[in-house]
């Protein structure tokens, strides 16, 4: 839009396979008739997330590179869960005790807001190498909807074995602040296009059920990794 203007859309996806933690442990056996348990529990985390930027950038050009100022909105999907399974087996169990449970968490967080930033870019006007960074604050307004479940297996004691399921679902307004920030490598195919390689950081507070200021002390989810992406302008 004229001389060092420019208007900007952004669309960004991230995720995370499976992230599987397996436990084991035994109590209590002292020969093949004595009393004990063996004990196993998994722990599987997930997390995926959608970002749609729209914002309009200032660009100041320097003896060392160009830096640009920017602004607008972020509209922002995230589905994170947690779901934690144990099992308890062996011989001489209490009444009562429990032989299997499993436990899962979704959340889910739909929201847009404002957000602002600057970068750097030390890129050429042909084809060729060049550096960027970048850092940005959020405020996102929206849904978030928690979902729990629990399923527990229990001996039972003289009365056979029980088994109890239990579901809960809570949705609410949430205000989520996201910080970020990435640093990469561009290979510029022309000044209009480039294709960059680098790592980012993404920090989110009140996004999901562990990420609550009230449910989890107030303790961030920070998202990072390496990213690819490809940029044009026209």
């Amino acid at each position: 839009l004229g001389q060092n203007r420019d208007v900007t859309f952004g669309l960004s996806f991230a995720g995370n396979p499976s992230n599987i933690q397996n436990f084991a442990s035994s109590s209590g056996f002292i020969d093949s008739g004595g009393s004990g348990y063996n004990y196993a529990s998994s722990l599987t985390n997930d997390l995926s997330f959608g970002a749609m930027d729209v914002e309009m950038g200032l660009t100041r050009n320097l003896s060392v590179g160009d830096v640009r100022f920017f602004g607008g909105v972020r509209g922002l999907a995230m589905n994170t869960s947690r779901d934690l399974s144990a099992d308890k087996t062996g011989v001489g169990i209490n009444a009562g005790d429990f032989l299997s449970f499993d436990a899962n968490v979704h959340s889910s967080f739909v929201g847009v807001g404002p957000r602002a930033g600057m970068g750097f870019s030390t890129g050429p006007k042909a084809a060729g190498f060049g550096l960027s960074a970048s850092v940005a604050a959020a405020a996102l307004f929206g849904q978030r909807k928690n979902v729990s479940n629990l399923e527990i297996y229990a001996s039972g004691g003289s009365g056979g074995p029980l088994s109890e399921s239990v579901a809960d679902s809570q949705t609410e307004f949430q205000t989520v602040m996201n910080v970020d920030g990435k640093l990469s490598v561009d290979y510029y195919f022309s000044e209009q296009a480039k294709a960059s390689l680098g790592y980012q950081a993404r920090q989110f507070w009140n996004v999901d059920y562990w990420s609550d200021e009230e449910t989890n002390n107030g303790k961030p989810r920070l998202v990072d990794g390496i990213f690819i992406g490809f940029s044009t302008s026209f």
